[in-house]
């Protein structure tokens, strides 16, 4: 009797052993599951080929080719991030009105992976319609290129010695959370942060180490150094932010401004040189008018 139970007892440890990770795990998109998996993977060598086209680190050898021999991408752990969603604008926390709106909305598989001693990430989009504003400005051969891509994956980013990927990053972060998007391109929030639900509500934006122009000034982490910042806060900061003059929204890459600094010197010489100019035309008219009167 005693070693029945001792045995039942040992069952019930390892039960608990195998079945406490995935209580602890929350729940993330599956780039394996999705319906454009295949498709998707069928660019893994256009991928390695612009990895490789990057070049090297190497400074005495920077013309050479990226050796992607022992490239590992890690599919599995690609983050889905919905991007110029307008979530700002959805008043709701619900998870179940937020995923739903979300699945309505463009987004992009960012992929992970790693070579000897460097980590690597590779983002892919589905091709965008033309835009009928920017149609003037492109060439048929632009237009038909355009068109022809509209709805296929394609590569649109590919990076070399990256921060640790998102998902490695939350590992300490989004136990206590059921599940997890990634969300960005919104005003002041360019750049992807994390999104954790718990109890079937948006509970927390979580920092994943880029700039936030949105977070700068009075938002405050829910804890000193947690990087985890309440839902309803940032969604409002969201809603009212104004970007800076030149600034388009923050947090990435920002396109120039109309006047780049670089070239405000030039514009002053052109001003001042055309208001000379024309200074030297009256002038020379007044005289030549004096001329005839005289």
């Amino acid at each position: 009797m005693k070693k029945k139970l001792y045995l039942l007892f040992l069952f019930i440890i390892s039960l608990l052993v195998v079945t406490v990770p995935a209580w602890a795990e929350p729940v993330y998109d599956s780039l394996p599951e999705s319906p454009e998996y295949q498709d998707i993977l069928a660019l893994e060598p256009e991928m390695l080929s612009w990895l490789s086209g990057m070049g090297t680190s190497d400074p005495d050898h920077p013309e050479a080719a990226l050796d992607v021999s022992e490239a590992v991408l890690s599919y599995e752990n690609a983050a889905k991030v919905y991007v110029e969603t307008g979530l700002e604008y959805l008043d709701s926390d619900s998870e179940e009105d937020i995923c739903a709106y979300l699945e309505t909305c463009n987004y992009v598989w960012v992929i992970p992976g790693e070579l000897p001693d460097q980590h690597i990430r590779i983002t892919v989009a589905r091709g965008l319609p033309l835009n009928p504003d920017a149609a003037p400005l492109l060439s048929e051969e632009e237009k038909a290129q355009i068109q022809e891509n509209e709805g296929k994956w394609q590569i649109s980013e590919a990076a070399i010695q990256m921060p640790e990927f998102y998902r490695n990053r939350l590992q300490t972060t989004a136990q206590e959370y059921d599940r997890i998007l990634f969300v960005g391109g919104m005003p002041g929030l360019q750049q992807p942060m994390a999104l954790g639900f718990q109890e079937q509500k948006a509970a927390v934006w979580i920092d994943l180490g880029y700039s936030y122009p949105v977070l700068e000034g009075a938002a405050q982490p829910l804890s000193s150094g947690s990087g985890l910042y309440a839902y309803e806060e940032v969604i409002n900061r969201v809603r009212g932010y104004i970007p800076p003059s030149g600034d388009t929204g923050g947090g990435g890459d920002s396109q120039d401004s109309a006047f780049p600094g670089e070239y405000a010197s030039l514009i002053v010489c052109v001003s001042l040189m055309g208001a000379l100019l024309l200074i030297v035309f009256i002038s020379w008219g007044i005289r030549k008018l004096r001329e005839r009167l005289g």
